[in-house]
């Protein structure tokens, strides 16, 4: 450090660095005497002290058991970019898929995920990813407007719907849902939008002498709809993505 300053540095100048730099420090009090022990960390180490919370402490306990996750935890603890300090169920799906993980792995996850919170994995599988992409084919899909009547859901069922904007011929979700009146619910989601996020973008809508649409995705048994909402929640989020790069590649291409 001298040589590269150029001046003397004292102990308590170097210690005081180190700490604000964030390195581990040690203190042992020996009488009038205090040791101080340092460890430097290269960049390529510091995600060995990322301290894991929720869902992956959980997990990496079970990396030594015997058990149908065990593989899938030790995996996960030596991997230094797992999502260690993640909290929803579709960051840990999200990185396995970007990692194009088997769908043997996947399951793995779903098991795990279960066994650690006592609730079925929200993550979307084949028939919901499909439903999801036939819907951004403009010509499918049951499209409500605003001031539309619309039938109620049939006893013990409820729709899965998404609100959404039409951008350059295609279609944008924002919003997904569950309701047993999708006619009134439309209704409210525009005169009451709610969050911050919703007034804002229904607000500008409105401003342009446009109105949100709501698209029925699927109806579905009552006692299934708060999985099938987040599971369909997921995959749009997912396709939305996806949609939103493919939608930045074709302005790219009208502009030049």
């Amino acid at each position: 450090v001298e040589d590269w300053a150029d001046t003397y540095v004292s102990n308590g100048a170097f210690i005081q660095a180190a700490h604000n730099l964030g390195y581990r420090i040690k203190v042992i009090n020996d009488g009038p005497n205090a040791y101080f022990g340092i460890k430097l960390l290269i960049s390529e180490e510091k995600w060995k002290y990322v301290r894991p919370t929720g869902f992956s402490r959980w997990l990496f306990k079970k990396k030594d058991e015997d058990s149908v996750i065990s593989h899938l935890a030790g995996d996960a603890y030596f991997d230094d970019t797992w999502p260690r300090k993640a909290k929803k169920p579709i960051d840990f799906w999200d990185y396995l898929k970007s990692l194009n993980a088997s769908e043997g792995a996947i399951n793995t996850l779903c098991t795990a995920w279960e066994a650690y919170s006592g609730e079925k994995a929200p993550y979307p599988n084949d028939e919901v990813i499909e439903n999801c992409e036939v819907f951004y084919d403009t010509s499918n899909g049951q499209i409500i407007n605003y001031g539309d009547e619309y039938p109620k859901a049939p006893d013990e069922t409820t729709y899965i719907y998404v609100l959404f904007e039409e951008v350059n011929d295609s279609r944008k979700v924002k919003y997904v849902g569950q309701t047993d009146d999708p006619s009134t619910r439309l209704k409210a989601h525009i005169t009451c939008p709610g969050t911050i996020d919703k007034v804002k973008w229904i607000g500008g809508l409105l401003n342009n002498d446009r109105y949100p649409k709501m698209g029925i995705i699927k109806s579905v048994p009552i006692s299934e709809a708060w999985i099938l909402e987040r599971t369909y929640m997921y995959a749009f989020e997912d396709l939305e993505r996806k949609m939103d790069q493919k939608r930045g590649e074709i302005l790219l291409n009208k502009v030049y």
